[in-house]
């Protein structure tokens, strides 16, 4: 029992032994763990400071970048090796930019010295380009012109404006040292000094002394200037603009002076007319002899400060027919479509003391349609209009010579704007009559060429003369020749001034017994001296005058003016008497034609003839002019005002009025050129002057003129497709 006792304790004492050993070797791997982690631990710590040293090693400005990069927006220069301002930063001197760049409020590199270039500026003298140092958008600096320095811009000049004076041959502009005329302002030192005199701030917007602001004078924003708030005119005022829109301030101006009355450079013209100098350009300050007319020299575009007269709308920058006005062809219409009814016309003068054709002095004008042509919807063919007046009943008798239609006339009232009586029918194109039977029917064809009327509708023996070709036809032959006839009523036709010859009854012979062809007929009032009814016969570019008492007919003659004593030949239009009983009734002495002396001119009417020719004594005159014959030869119709446009006349109007030819508004239709650049087809009137009205036509169009109102008639119209 004792033994047992004895291995028990014996084997208990190893087993604790091994317990402790096994003990002792896990104590020993969790404190070498410990030693590993602190180790990595510190070794990881000893990196990230290391790391941290070198990220924090920059260089800032001015510091040397060999070893270390440029902290931020800085960049290493490549020449000094120090961090320098980049492309864009900031600067103050162009030592703070990196090698290439240069300081103009921010490093930069590019052109230098000149308008709207970087800084540092240039300065010459010489052309009075004068640069300043400006601040622009972004911290930039750019080269602007100094006060005084010429500009065409307000982005030229330092002070942000560009300001016009009057110059010898127009406007001058120049930087401001200010704020230009018409700007908002609150104290004088604000508005431009270098203006004589200085500007000065009236109530509330810069204006040159004595202007005050609103009244007649005074500068104006309006459509004139970039700024929106400018000064604005006073009641009945209108502000208009004399220069470049955008750098020039307008003028508070009086639109109360109408075509070719006298402006000034605020006394201005209706809002349809410009007020232009004696030598075309537009009227300044310190212009004299100015006058209204519409925008010259092309009367369709939209000059500087116009608008288009009524009737037409404006289209990059030209003015073009509206809706149911005159074309031939697409050109002439705003829509850019024309196909719509043949149309007449109207010019419609605004006169406060006038509603008549007193084109001079008119205030606004309109161009408006009365009616479709005859037949509306079928073609027409224009050859000739021409009308008479009711001054009393405000009414007009148009009457339309036409190569498809016949002869047709129309009553209109242009003061009321209303049609009286609509187109009728005087005569046919074509009348065919047949006479007898068998071998003795005779036919007879004619065709209307022309037709003319003397006298007042409703006077004394008013006479109608007719040209027709003719044609019988009969079993002996065939017999054709242009005749004429007469009639007091266009219902008995009278075969005209039968003379013994070789053509039918009714046709015309020269003093050599030649049978004349007929293209235009006209016949003389019967208020003139010679009493009336001389007739006129063209043809062939010649034309040949029968004094009333005469029976043959001579190539007419040129009577007075700078051609007095040539023969009426090289013709390339119309020719038509015109009635002036006498152009100078206060003369003393007898009357005489051509008129000499102080003697008054008085002409017969087959001396006083209109005809389209060239004129050929003027170097500027190298088309055809309307010109004339008696009491007023070597006038021209239409004329260039400064040299640079030539007309060739197509077709003209010289309406019949008792006080003759100084109360006569002719119209022509002419082409327009400008040098050999063909300009527009424009319509020209004059009443003693020459006028051009605005409207595009062409030559297939024609027209009249009256004592109330100007007519043109044109083949199509422009519509909607």
């Amino acid at each position: 029992m004792d033994n047992n006792t004895t291995d028990s304790s014996s084997s208990g004492s190893d087993s604790g032994s091994n317990s402790g050993i096994i003990i002792g070797i896990v104590i020993f791997l969790l404190l070498f763990l410990f030693f590993v982690i602190v180790i990595i631990a510190i070794a990881r710590s000893d990196t990230s400071s290391n790391n941290a040293a070198v990220t924090t090693q920059v260089g800032g400005f001015l510091s040397a970048c060999t070893t270390v990069p440029c902290e931020g927006e800085f960049v290493c220069d490549g020449v000094s090796f120090v961090c320098k301002e980049g492309t864009g930063a900031p600067c103050n001197d162009s030592t703070d930019c990196a090698n290439g760049l240069f300081c103009s409020g921010i490093c930069v590199s590019g052109a230098t010295g000149g308008l709207n270039q970087y800084c540092p500026c240039l300065t010459n003298q010489i052309d009075n380009q004068n640069y300043l140092c400006t601040a622009v958008a972004g911290g930039l600096f750019a080269c602007k012109g100094a006060p005084g320095t010429s500009c065409t811009g307000n982005n030229q000049c330092a002070s942000g404006f560009c300001a016009a004076a009057p110059g010898p041959v127009g406007p001058v502009y120049t930087c401001g040292s200010g704020f230009p005329p018409a700007f908002p302002c609150q104290t004088d030192n604000q508005c431009d000094q270098l203006t004589r005199p200085p500007a000065v701030c009236s109530l509330g917007f810069c204006q040159i002394p004595p202007a005050i602001t609103g009244q007649i004078g005074a500068s104006c924003g309006g459509n004139c200037v970039t700024f929106s708030d400018g000064a604005v005119c006073g009641l009945d005022l209108t502000c208009t603009c004399f220069g470049d829109p955008g750098v020039s301030s307008g003028i508070c101006t009086s639109t109360s002076q109408g075509i070719y009355s006298p402006c000034s450079f605020a006394n201005g013209c209706g809002q349809d007319l410009n007020c232009y100098t004696p030598s075309g350009s537009i009227c300044g300050t310190g212009n004299t002899g100015c006058f209204c007319a519409f925008p010259y020299n092309d009367p369709n575009a939209m000059a500087l400060g116009s608008v288009c007269i009524g009737g037409m709308t404006v289209k990059d920058d030209q003015c073009y027919n509206n809706d149911n006005l005159g074309c031939s062809s697409s050109a002439a219409c705003f829509n850019d479509f024309c196909g719509g009814n043949s149309v007449l016309a109207a010019y419609v003068f605004g006169i406060p003391e006038d509603v008549g054709t007193r084109l001079l002095g008119a205030t606004d004008t309109e161009i408006i349609p009365v009616i479709s042509g005859p037949n509306a919807g079928s073609p027409i063919s224009p050859y000739k209009m021409f009308a008479f007046s009711s001054v009393s009943a405000q009414e007009d008798i148009i009457y339309l010579v036409d190569h498809d239609q016949g002869l047709w006339s129309l009553v209109y009232n242009p003061i009321q704007r209303k049609v009286v009586n609509p187109w009728f029918q005087l005569l046919p194109l074509t009348t065919t009559i047949s006479t007898g039977s068998g071998n003795s029917r005779v036919t007879t064809t004619q065709t209307l060429i022309d037709a003319a009327f003397n006298g007042n509708p409703g006077g004394n023996a008013p006479i109608w003369i007719v040209a027709y070709q003719e044609t019988i036809t009969s079993i002996t032959g065939t017999v054709s020749n242009n005749v004429l006839y007469t009639s007091p009523d266009l219902i008995v036709l009278t075969p005209y001034n039968v003379t013994t010859g070789t053509g039918l009854p009714g046709t015309q012979y020269t003093t050599s017994g030649t049978a004349l062809t007929i293209q235009y007929i006209d016949i003389s009032q019967p208020n003139d001296i010679s009493a009336g009814g001389d007739v006129l016969i063209s043809t062939a570019g010649t034309i040949y005058v029968k004094a009333a008492s005469a029976t043959t007919y001579n190539v007419g003659v040129i009577v007075g003016g700078p051609r007095n004593g040539q023969l009426m030949t090289g013709t390339t239009g119309p020719a038509r008497f015109y009635y002036d009983n006498e152009e100078n009734p206060l003369g003393t002495g007898p009357p005489s034609c051509p008129g000499g002396g102080t003697s008054p001119i008085q002409c017969s009417s087959f001396n006083n003839i209109a005809f389209v020719a060239n004129f050929g004594l003027l170097p500027n005159i190298l088309v055809n002019v309307l010109q004339f014959s008696g009491n007023i030869a070597g006038f021209l119709v239409p004329t260039d005002r400064i040299g640079t446009v030539q007309y060739q006349v197509f077709d003209f109007a010289v309406p019949f009025t008792t006080g003759g030819m100084p109360n006569t508004a002719i119209i022509t239709l002419s082409n327009a050129y400008s040098g050999t650049t063909f300009i527009d087809t424009v319509v020209s009137a004059t009443t003693g002057v020459s006028v051009i009205l605005p409207y595009r036509v062409d030559t297939t169009a024609r027209s009249c003129s009256s004592e109330l109102a100007y007519y043109v008639i044109s083949i199509a119209s422009c519509s909607n497709p």
